[in-house]
């Protein structure tokens, strides 16, 4: 076993909860990362000319698009906080 791994199963308690939070973490990231993989695709084959800068600029837009359509409020921690 590894030092960094015997690292990350004692600040977790137990290679048995490591495991478990590995999973979960996963779980959450691997559905994120193939719908990344996805939107790159189609992006690519619709703009064959583009490069992945051109598609990095399209993906943030994307994003920024999807944020803005859930109606978002900024707010500032501090006075949010003074408010509780």
């Amino acid at each position: 076993m590894s030092r960094e791994f015997e690292i990350a199963v004692s600040s977790s308690g137990s290679e048995d909860k490591y495991w478990d939070q590995a999973f979960k973490s996963y779980k959450k990231i691997i559905p994120v990362e193939k719908m990344n993989a996805d939107i790159e695709r189609k992006y690519l084959r619709n703009n064959s000319m583009s490069d992945g800068e051109d598609f990095n600029t399209y993906y943030q837009e994307f994003k920024n698009k999807l944020v803005r359509s859930e109606h978002y409020k900024k707010i500032r921690l501090i006075s949010f906080l003074k408010n509780k």
